[in-house]
């Protein structure tokens, strides 16, 4: 990562983050005081036909209101053969301009790791916004990823633009993933290309699974494009958006108990478990807590391997028991301080000493969801 002039004060500065050697440019601003605690970055996804610092200027006021950093990379172009399927329905076929997707070294996600480390805030202290085209990336990588954010928030967007044809078996399987993080929809009543009523059934299911902290704001005027939507200072919208903001608290590393679902290996990891050889077709899904001192209980489905990254901010050194769908594996829990810089999963490393325990799970045990 390469971080050029970022120094703290109300001005724009350019950060050049890395993105699997190639360079992601982000335009930033970072406030004169920033809040102490709760969220401290904001990174910000555009929509179709803008870019990063466009869209800075757009989001800037909330900055200052909320008192934390704002951070706005620019898409990148298509690569050649790319799908671009999420956006069906909106853009179609012929749309060829750049985009967000949603891999670990994609730009989007890059901003999301690496942004709050490069402006010195502590890992956890994350959120997502995006409006439009980006606020459908926030769906998506809030679905994949939502143990690295604090909160997201999305303007004029769904998770899926094939829901306006029918259900996204994607969204489907993935939509309890949200369960732990507050979620904020921003929607016009008069958008045209992306209608209300997406939003207002993702919030519904939401809601129907039991989340406790998911809101629907709806503006009477607003139309698709975020000039049209209020949201600056004085309006009741503006005033909403920077609440649920504030109110957002930071995220832990280490909860006692995940829960998790994927379809591909490369969303496989939540807080302190991964899994990985996820089957095709059927969402696998983790379920683990911590039990005592010393043990652990983790049900799999759908997955052939598993990794825990202990930590003795969960355990205590020593022989661990690990129960995996009901069956008992016995480990032992070294700390060993050279593993504590090789823990790169979400930013910085963490405060405590890390190891990776790898699980081969019965054949028997991999079963798909009924």
């Amino acid at each position: 990562m390469i971080l050029e002039h970022a120094v703290p004060g109300p001005s724009r500065d350019d950060l050049v983050l890395g993105a699997g050697g190639a360079a992601v440019p982000v335009a930033a601003y970072v406030p004169e005081r920033l809040r102490p605690e709760g969220i401290g970055v904001l990174v910000a996804l555009h929509g179709a036909g803008s870019n990063g610092w466009t869209f800075l200027e757009q989001v800037r006021p909330l900055a200052d209101a909320c008192g934390v950093a704002i951070v706005c990379p620019t898409a990148p172009p298509q690569r050649d053969g790319e799908r671009n399927l999420d956006l069906s329905g909106l853009f179609g076929r012929r749309f060829r301009g750049p985009r967000w997707t949603y891999g670990a070294g994609d730009a989007a996600w890059t901003a999301v790791r690496e942004s709050a480390g490069a402006l010195g805030i502590a890992p956890g202290r994350t959120a997502l916004l995006g409006t439009s085209m980006g606020g459908i990336a926030v769906w998506n990588l809030a679905l994949r990823h939502p143990d690295q954010l604090a909160a997201a928030f999305v303007v004029n967007a769904a998770p899926s633009m094939w829901e306006l044809f029918g259900p996204d078996a994607t969204v489907d399987a993935l939509l309890a993933n949200l369960l732990a993080l507050p979620l904020t929809a921003v929607h016009g009543r008069q958008d045209a290309q992306i209608p209300l009523r997406l939003a207002e059934d993702a919030v519904r299911r939401l809601r129907a699974l039991g989340h406790p902290d998911v809101e629907l704001v709806e503006v009477g005027a607003g139309e698709h494009a975020w000039d049209t939507m209020g949201l600056a200072p004085g309006s009741g919208q503006f005033d909403e958006l920077v609440a649920r903001i504030v109110a957002a608290p930071a995220g832990s590393s280490w909860p006692r108990r995940v829960e998790h679902r994927a379809v591909a290996d490369e969303h496989g990891r939540a807080h302190w478990v991964s899994l990985s050889g996820i089957e095709p077709g059927a969402p696998a899904t983790v379920s683990a807590a911590v039990t005592g001192p010393r043990s652990l209980r983790v049900d799999v489905r759908a997955a052939a391997r598993l990794r825990l990254h202990l930590s003795t901010e969960l355990v205590e050194p020593g022989p661990v028991d690990v129960v995996l769908n009901g069956r008992h594996h016995a480990t032992t829990f070294r700390p060993d301080a050279a593993l504590l810089g090789s823990h790169a999963h979400g930013g910085p490393p963490p405060t405590s000493q890390v190891v990776d325990l790898e699980l081969d799970l019965p054949p028997d045990r991999r079963e798909d969801l009924p």
